[in-house]
């Protein structure tokens, strides 16, 4: 889980200064699959944890949307929309 959660930052976190660098805008839309990718193999393991012995007690969402994960589901969320991925969207905050 926490590998996935890494992948999914470092993979957000590369389109956005991708972004912030002047990458062409096609190039951008070719990546950003490969980051909702990362974002839910990220989800796919934190829901198995939290259904596990070990995470049952967890009352927290993949993603909640308060601090820093709030900002991490905005910029999927902007980014969805900028590039083109609009139908994707509940996939990126269920």
């Amino acid at each position: 889980m926490r590998a996935g959660s890494v992948l999914a930052r470092l993979s957000l976190n590369f389109l956005t200064l991708s972004y912030s660098a002047g990458a062409n805008i096609e190039e951008l839309r070719a990546f950003y699959p490969s980051v909702l990718d990362a974002w839910l193999l990220y989800e796919k393991f934190d829901l198995a944890f939290d259904q596990s012995p070990e995470g049952a007690s967890s009352t927290t969402a993949t993603f909640a949307l308060l601090g820093d994960e709030f900002e991490k589901v905005n910029r999927m969320i902007c980014f969805g929309i900028l590039l083109g991925f609009g139908k994707q969207l509940p996939h990126v905050a269920r």
